[in-house]
């Protein structure tokens, strides 16, 4: 539930972003087809969101139920640095995987060695295993920016849509 004094665009379903360029504290669920209107504007988004789907529909295959999306991707870099972003962070429920089947289908997202770097370059994102409540510092993590000021992120159920990540 989105407290009132938010506004909430109609088109995009999810907070406009604050006088910093956020979105407002909390986790703000999203459909895929929100992401992809309210995150994919420009090319270098649309890359990157591919890179995503990729990625989040080898962690569905695996049985993974749902991912979070932070970093500069859900905010307005464009408007607070005048730049793209340059990836995406991504935090995965851990919960109901077969880490074996998704170590098989890409060695770079195996939890226990996992290959950021390869995960970059094959995805444009970074993908952390999150195992809730033992993780709720990870999400708090994803929640506030570089000088500790907190923003919002936004959290996707796989298998939303057909069309989507699942």
């Amino acid at each position: 539930m989105v407290p009132s004094s938010v506004e909430v665009t109609v088109a995009e379903g999810l907070p406009t972003f604050d006088d910093g360029g956020y979105l407002p504290p909390g986790i703000h669920p999203a459909t895929w087809s929100m992401v992809a209107e309210r995150f994919g504007r420009t090319a270098v988004r649309r890359r990157l969101l591919t890179g995503l789907r990729d990625g989040a529909r080898l962690l569905a295959v695996a049985g993974c139920r749902r991912i979070w999306l932070a970093g500069s991707f859900v905010t307005d870099i464009e408007g607070r640095e005048a730049r793209p972003p340059r990836d995406i962070d991504v935090g995965w429920e851990i919960a109901d995987v077969d880490l074996a089947a998704l170590a098989r289908l890409d060695p770079a997202l195996d939890p226990l060695h996992p290959d950021l770097a390869a995960q970059r370059r094959r995805y444009g994102a970074e993908f952390f295993a999150i195992a809730e409540p033992a993780s709720i510092g990870q999400l708090d993590f994803f929640q506030h920016d570089r000088g500790g000021r907190r923003k919002g992120i936004v959290v996707v159920e796989l298998g939303d849509e057909r069309g989507g990540p699942a």
